[in-house]
């Protein structure tokens, strides 16, 4: 997609991988789906299906601490006893600019 300049901004990523540092796109690829948010702008959102202990590394801190930079994150760990998704809702607007 990047090849044929057809990528941009996104209101929602799901981060693969359980949240590990191979799940991140290469910086340029990054930058291009979730911009740093301007002061005051809406921020995109990104999700992460994980779970403490299950893996080592996972999730892996950078990873969050890089994408908390650029969206609100929400993270399956975060989950109260007996809920079991994270349920999100977006504007009709679509991504931020």
């Amino acid at each position: 997609m990047a090849k044929v300049g057809v990528i941009g901004p996104v209101h929602f990523l799901k981060v693969s991988h359980h949240g590990s540092h191979t799940g991140m796109p290469p910086d340029d690829i990054l930058d291009a789906v979730l911009p740093h948010p301007a002061a005051g702008a809406t921020r995109s959102r990104a999700a992460v299906s994980t779970y403490p202990n299950t893996y080592p590394g996972v999730p892996d801190g950078d990873t969050l601490v890089a994408l908390r930079e650029r969206v609100d994150l929400h993270s399956t760990r975060d989950l109260q006893p007996g809920h079991l998704f994270v349920q999100l809702t977006f504007d009709e607007a679509g991504p931020p600019p």
